[in-house]
């Protein structure tokens, strides 16, 4: 199967492309790490998958619609 001929199938199945749920499991477990750890956000970003801490924060901040720094502060 092609990669394009999976996504669609994906899509149609799941109502988002792989990417866009990948993205929105990323982004979950990177609040639960956010509120219930320690970690320092460059170890976060690592464990929920991104190479960089500013391309973690660049995606957290557009998918969650605020920054990090509010998230911790709401939650920390």
């Amino acid at each position: 199967m092609s990669r394009s001929a999976f996504a669609n199938c994906f899509k149609r199945f799941v109502g988002k492309s792989p990417l866009q749920y990948l993205t929105r499991l990323r982004m979950r477990k990177a609040v639960s790490l956010l509120r219930n750890s320690h970690d320092n956000l460059n170890k976060i970003a690592q464990k929920v998958g991104y190479k960089s801490e500013a391309a973690f924060n660049k995606t957290f901040k557009g998918y969650i619609d605020f920054s990090i720094k509010i998230t911790c502060d709401r939650t920390c």
